[in-house]
């Protein structure tokens, strides 16, 4: 049973003052921070988590891992543990 017909009509004194991903009816949908260690990946670390992060929030369950090491050693557009660019991961 839809309240509202869309986003826009919702009041603002309806939403919530904040709201946490980690705790919904008892489920985590945020998986632990990764550590990148002394590569300088943190482009590819992030990418993997946000992607693995909207996959359990769109499916509702646990997911498998995300390659962070197959984004930097198999994407010719990025520069590995030299650095690179996040949008980059979205054309393979």
């Amino acid at each position: 049973m839809n309240k509202y017909a869309d986003a826009q009509s919702i009041p603002d004194a309806d939403l919530p003052d904040n709201h946490d991903w980690r705790a919904i009816g008892g489920y985590n949908y945020m998986n632990e921070h990764r550590d990148q260690g002394h590569c300088g990946s943190c482009y590819t670390v992030s990418f993997t988590q946000i992607s693995e992060n909207r996959m359990k929030i769109k499916y509702g369950k646990e997911i498998p891992k995300l390659s962070a090491q197959y984004l930097m050693t198999c994407n010719y557009m990025n520069e590995g543990c030299d650095g690179g660019w996040p949008f980059f991961h979205g054309f393979m």
